[in-house]
């Protein structure tokens, strides 16, 4: 099939501009006013996990000119953020993809390599959806839009709207474990095991015990995945996240 002639540098102008957010009159009144459940998507792009360590977030453009960016793992910007995209750059990007064409593209692009990221772009417009999924071996054109997407994701001005939801018990810490070691188990030597996810000795939590708080990267793993991970620790005895201590007034 023959692809749709792309001017590349029109992506690449896109994503290089600055996303910035126009009106700022106050962050705290901005994360209440923008809400997006009756909204129409323009575009979205979803990547998912590879080998190492690959972001694994969503990107969306709406129809009102904002952008939402959920970051789920391996990213700096963890649960949802909102940028103003703006009116004119909005129908800029409807012209770009209307020259793409994606509808000319198959739904998915399978791939032989389990080891990549595979990135899903779904495409909105007058009540239809046009979503394709792949890794390598994808059109040139969707290439672009996941690289426009990928710019623009990583551009500053994104302000926080919601923090992530894990679904902890009330009052968790969520990057912070209570940890109960075997008695000959060496704590310096226990954290080296978990390198991978930042593990770090924050205190000892009884001097005569084996009771310690760990902290760990959450952005490099999920907080309930890293407690299932040490409670199958032949060294744990027993693991529970650390709980903020609310101080009343008296």
């Amino acid at each position: 099939m023959k692809e749709n002639p792309w001017i590349s540098q029109r992506w690449y102008n896109l994503g290089v501009i600055s996303l910035i957010v126009l009106v700022l009159s106050s962050c705290t009144s901005l994360r209440k006013g923008v809400n997006f459940d009756k909204v129409d998507k323009v575009l979205e792009m979803s990547k998912g996990p590879c080998f190492g360590s690959c972001p694994i977030f969503t990107i969306t453009i709406y129809d009102n000119g904002w952008a939402t960016y959920t970051g789920k793992l391996y990213t700096d910007k963890l649960g949802t953020h909102i940028k103003k995209v703006g009116r004119s750059r909005l129908e800029e990007i409807k012209r770009e993809l209307r020259l793409a064409n994606l509808w000319q593209y198959q739904n998915i692009y399978r791939s032989s390599l389990p080891d990549l990221q595979s990135v899903t772009i779904n495409y909105y417009e007058k009540g239809r959806t046009k979503s394709i999924t792949g890794k390598e071996g994808r059109p040139t054109s969707v290439q672009k839009i996941e690289a426009f997407l990928d710019k623009m994701a990583n551009t500053s001005g994104w302000i926080e709207k919601e923090k992530p939801t894990y679904n902890l018990p009330a009052g968790a810490v969520p990057n912070e474990l209570i940890v109960k070691l075997k008695g000959n188990v060496n704590a310096e030597a226990f954290v080296l095991k978990y390198m991978k996810q930042n593990m770090q000795i924050v205190k000892r939590l009884s001097p005569t015990g084996d009771y310690w708080l760990f902290s760990f990267d959450e952005k490099k793993i999920p907080p309930d995945e890293m407690l299932s991970f040490v409670r199958r620790d032949r060294e744990v005895l027993s693991v529970e996240f650390n709980k903020k201590v609310e101080i009343r007034g008296r």
